[in-house]
């Protein structure tokens, strides 16, 4: 299932087609999350009928309205793991340069706590 565009499948970008994996994410998703009775719980849970819960499970993507709700319900790392496609290596390498540079400054902090420690000892 591609998104509807006006778009040739050779002018499809990759970003039209990060955006196509969406549904069958979200509908991983939904499946692990309510293994029985999913159709039921889902439309009880965000106030859609049936038909529509069986539709997000099969993999059509919710309206943003919906959409909106799940992130509220689920957080980030929902949004996260939904938008990865999308997102590409250049978000996993900032998030992987801030982890780095936290990592950096609690060792520098480390390092000053226990010099200060020493420097009491011998004081």
């Amino acid at each position: 299932m591609l998104i509807a565009s006006s778009k040739s499948d050779k002018e499809m970008t990759s970003l039209d087609l990060a955006h196509d994996e969406i549904g069958p994410r979200l509908a991983a998703h939904l499946r692990s999350l309510y293994p029985k009775h999913a159709a039921k719980r889902l439309a009880t849970d965000f106030g859609v009928e049936e038909v529509t819960a069986r539709g997000w499970l099969a993999g059509k993507r919710p309206s943003n309205r919906h959409m909106d709700r799940m992130f509220a319900r689920w957080g980030r790392a929902f949004f996260d793991f939904l938008y990865a496609p999308i997102a590409g290596a250049t978000d996993i390498d900032s998030r992987l340069d801030r982890v780095a540079a936290d990592v950096a400054a609690l060792q520098a902090e480390l390092r000053r706590a226990r010099d200060a420690e020493a420097a009491r000892r011998v004081a």
